[in-house]
Formats: structure tokens, C-alpha cells, sequence
């Protein structure tokens, strides 16, 4: 199994820049980065030609409207309707949806479905048209978005990329003649003809070619214009209109019953009925959308973790390691790394990656999947025989994590310990559910020797009304040798499973112990 080698934009051209540096995000050429594209770090960019392609979008959905009338009851209008609805995931970016690798198999096609339905049957269509909600050209694509199903930030983001793409492309080609990267004559595979008000379906440009996809581009994104996914634009229409309605006590008294209901239990459909009908809170949530305080990425911070891989590059330089030779040696060699990883989060402040900076909530675990793999990729480059694979295919879902020398094989299943939301049939939490059920799957389908399922402890207050999940971490250490022998009764081959707590709970710090 070839080993990947999952290198950032500047790792690939050999750009001795620092980070400050840097005007393009300095995207990975194998993983998708979930960064998107906003459409008002457009209009709000400090780059006139980026503000003015703002407007794209009126022209692009105001001509969708168009089509949208002309496609009523005629099959072949729908068609073409549709086809205008249809844009690419564009994997030149890497960016967006797919994190196991960047091969364009986002949600994309699925996008068309929900632009359409809303389109062809949406009362809320006709809005796009009203001069006085959206004037001089500035329609809100986030308005569509509240209203077509399965049409959110990664659609939005999608979309304004394939609309944009001319001006990434020009913007590539200034920051490659600045960091004396080569251009090829490369396919990209989408893009957008304001002449003719369509698809081009793909054009051949002058680009830096992937060196880890031979035969594909590479599309620089200024950093500017990105940020990250935090809540979604139904979530934050459902809570904005709620606000509305409890400013206005008329309004308030009318729809009492639902400004009176937690914000969970509110469904999106009942907020679409209110802005389409009242025109007081359609006219304010619109204001709001133009208001709203958004801001770009931060890649000096960098809490998400979008950058470990180049972070972490050079983090096992200097360690002395034993060469692996055996399934015993891969083992070994494997929990050194773990052991490492829980040292740094222990021991050391790598634990704050593990919350958000005011320490008020865990970030996602894929957060701390991000750092882990980084640090994985970083420890195994020093063994030329080894493959560390993160997001392996099983074809019974995706493992977290593979370590595999020759036949030898060590799955290793990560969670969260406050992750304890009901999965499966019968219902398990999630922190049971994967050492009972997910990791002997993958176990069998891998298949592999050895089986790690590691946890991340963020709570462990031990006064009296304190926040502690030491009981849950208990609660997987009385399965282990069940979990392990039911695997041994299916594999027999299978030789042992580990399981390993990792305590990223809030330390104080060495002057205030």
C-alpha cells in the first residue's frame, strides 16, 4: 500500500514563506479543508474587483427566475432549468465538504434537486425580483439558502466558486508568477460564461498542476474570502426571525406559540411561512442578512486545525525510533506515538486544541482529529515501510485511523467521551457505540491484528457538583474484554484490543498549581 504524502500548497512548490506572508490560503492538495467561500467577504473585501463580483449573483439567480417561468409544466424548459442549476463541486480549490480526500465527491449534484424544488415551487421565488428588498443588484444568495432543501454553506460556497472561478484562475496565475511556480496547460472543469449567461461546461487554462494528482490544477483562494462552517443559514434564520418576532409585541402576541418554543423544536418550514407572508419580518431578516457580522478565517490562530499537517511537519526530526520489522515492532512503535500524543495533551498545553479559545465547550472531534492525523503523518514519515492512513475505507464505513506494515494491520477508532448522543438500533451512546459496534466492524472488514479505541476525556472536575466523565471512560474499560473476545470469535487471527484515555480537561498552569 503506497503511502500518502498529503502535502500543503507551499509544501509542493517549495514557498520558503511564512504564514504572514501569504495572500492565498494555503490550501492541502489531498484533503478537503471544510472552509467555504462567503459570498459577503466578497462584497466586504478590501479588493475592489472582488467587491464587484459581488453582482454575479443577482445575474445569476435573476436569470434562474427567468428560466423558472418559462419552465412551468414544459418538460424540456425544466431540463434545461436544471441544468443551469447544476454546477461542479470544484475540487481545484480543495475545499468544502469531503475531508477523507479531495476527489470532488462533495454533496454537488445533490444541490440541483433543492435549487429546482425551490424555483418551481417556492412562493419565496418571486422575492429575488423585488428591487426594494435587494437593490442595486445586490441579492443575498444566503436568501436561497433558507429556502431550498439541502442547499446550505457548502452550495453557497460551491456556487460562488464556479461563478468566480475567471478571477481565481488570474488571481493564481499573479501569486504563482510571485512564488516562481510553473504553469501548465491544465483542465478546469467548470466554469462560467457571462456572455452567454451559462455553464461552459470545463476550459483549459494556464495553472499549477497538483503534483499529488497529476493531470489537475491547482486554484489558489485569497484567504480573505474564506471562512469557517459554525452554524448553518437555517439555524441562523430560525434564531434571527425568533429575535424579530420578540422585538415587535404585536408580533409577539400573534405568534406567541412559537416565540414561546425552545429554538430546538422550531422547524425551518414554519419560519419560510412567516417571512413569506409578513413583510415587516421578511424586510428586517433581510436587513439582518446585510448586518450580520462575519468574519474571515484566522489562519494565524488557526483553532481548527487546518494547518497542522505543515505545523506538525517537523515535530519527529530529532526523535531516535526503532526500525519495524514485525507486527510486535509496529505495535510498539505505534503506542509510542499515542503515548506522545497523550503526553502532549497532559503533560504539556496541547489540551487547549481540544476547546474553544474561551474554553466554554469541546471543540468537534474532528478538530482534534485534524492535530492527531498531522502528528501521525509527521511520527510515521520516519518509517519508510509503514502506511498511516486517516479516513481508511473499510466498506463498512470509514476508520479513523490505519497503521499498516506489510500484513500487519492496528485499526484505531477515536471519540469523544461528552459525546454520548444515541447511535444505532437498539440506541447507544456514541462513546459505547464505538468500541461496541463501529470499531469491530472495521476491525473484521480491514481486517486487522490489532484493535486502539482512544478517547478524549474534556471533563474531569472532581468537586462536588462538578462535570466528570470518569464513569463513562469505566463504563468502556468493562467491555473491553467482551468487545475483544467477540471480535476473536469472528477473526481469528485478530490478536488484542487497547484502549486508551486521553485526558484533555482544563489544567492549571505551572505558576498557579
Amino acid at each position: 500500500m503506497s503511502k500518502i504524502n498529503p502535502l500543503h500548497i507551499t509544501q509542493a512548490f517549495n514557498i520558503g514563506a511564512k504564514e504572514t506572508d501569504l495572500d492565498f490560503f494555503d490550501a492541502n492538495l489531498f484533503y478537503d479543508s471544510r472552509l467555504f467561500i462567503d459570498p459577503f467577504l466578497l462584497k466586504r473585501s478590501p479588493v475592489e474587483e472582488e467587491r464587484e463580483l459581488f453582482k454575479r449573483f443577482s445575474l445569476y439567480f435573476k436569470t434562474a427566475y427567468q428560466k423558472s417561468i418559462n419552465a412551468r409544466n414544459n418538460d424540456s424548459q425544466i431540463q434545461r432549468l436544471k441544468k443551469f442549476l447544476t454546477f461542479k463541486e470544484p475540487k481545484e480549490i480543495n475545499l468544502g465538504y469531503t475531508q477523507n480526500s479531495n476527489q470532488g465527491s462533495g454533496p454537488g449534484a445533490g444541490f440541483a434537486e433543492g435549487l429546482l424544488t425551490f424555483f418551481l415551487e417556492s412562493s419565496a421565488v418571486k422575492l429575488i425580483n423585488e428591487k426594494e428588498l435587494f437593490p442595486e443588484e445586490d441579492f443575498n444568495p444566503k436568501f436561497v439558502a433558507i429556502f431550498a432543501d439541502g442547499f446550505g454553506e457548502d452550495g453557497i460556497s460551491d456556487l460562488s466558486a464556479n461563478l468566480i472561478m475567471d478571477y481565481l484562475i488570474s488571481y493564481t496565475k499573479i501569486q504563482a508568477k510571485k512564488w516562481n511556480i510553473d504553469f501548465n496547460i491544465l483542465p478546469v472543469q467548470q466554469t462560467f460564461d457571462y456572455e452567454e449567461m451559462d455553464w461552459t461546461g470545463g476550459i483549459n487554462a494556464e495553472l499549477p498542476e497538483n503534483p499529488l494528482r497529476p493531470g489537475e490544477p491547482v486554484v489558489f483562494v485569497p484567504r480573505r474570502l474564506l471562512r469557517s462552517h459554525d452554524v448553518s443559514e437555517k439555524d441562523k434564520a430560525v434564531k434571527k426571525v425568533i429575535g424579530i418576532l420578540r422585538q415587535d409585541q404585536n408580533l409577539k402576541s400573534r405568534f406567541s406559540n412559537l416565540v414561546n418554543k425552545p429554538i430546538r423544536d422550531i422547524n425551518v418550514e414554519e419560519i419560510r411561512n412567516i417571512l413569506i407572508t409578513e413583510d415587516s419580518v421578511l424586510k428586517a431578516f433581510v436587513s439582518s442578512l446585510e448586518e450580520e457580522d462575519i468574519n474571515a478565517y484566522d489562519f494565524q490562530k488557526d483553532l481548527l486545525g487546518f494547518l497542522a499537517l505543515k505545523r506538525h511537519e517537523h515535530a519527529f526530526d530529532d526523535l531516535k525510533v526503532e526500525a519495524i520489522s514485525s507486527c510486535a515492532t509496529l505495535l510498539k512503535e505505534t503506542m509510542v506515538f499515542i503515548d506522545i500524543v497523550k503526553q502532549e495533551n497532559e503533560v504539556r498545553d496541547g489540551w487547549k486544541a481540544a476547546w474553544t479559545p474561551d474554553l466554554a465547550k469541546p471543540v468537534k472531534e474532528e478538530v482534534f482529529g485534524r492535530n492527531f492525523r498531522a502528528m501521525g503523518f509527521s511520527f510515521f514519515s520516519k518509517f519508510p515501510t509503514v502506511s498511516f492512513i486517516p479516513q481508511t475505507g473499510t466498506g463498512n464505513g470509514l476508520l479513523d485511523f490505519a497503521v499498516i506494515y506489510k500484513n500487519c494491520r492496528i485499526a484505531v477508532e477515536l471519540k469523544k467521551l461528552c459525546n454520548n448522543s444515541l447511535t444505532g438500533d437498539p440506541p447507544l451512546a456514541a462513546y459505547l457505540h464505538g468500541i461496541k459496534r463501529q470499531l469491530p466492524n472495521y476491525v473484521l472488514c480491514l481486517p486487522a491484528k490489532v484493535a486502539i479505541y482512544l478517547t478524549i476525556q474534556h471533563y474531569r472536575d472532581t468537586r462536588r457538583r462538578g462535570k466528570n466523565h470518569d464513569s463513562r471512560a469505566n463504563e468502556i474499560r468493562a467491555v473491553v474484554d467482551e468487545v475483544k473476545t467477540e471480535i476473536k470469535s469472528k477473526l481469528p487471527s485478530f490478536n488484542d484490543l487497547y484502549y486508551i484515555n486521553i485526558d484533555v480537561s482544563p489544567k492549571k498552569s505551572p505558576s498557579k498549581v
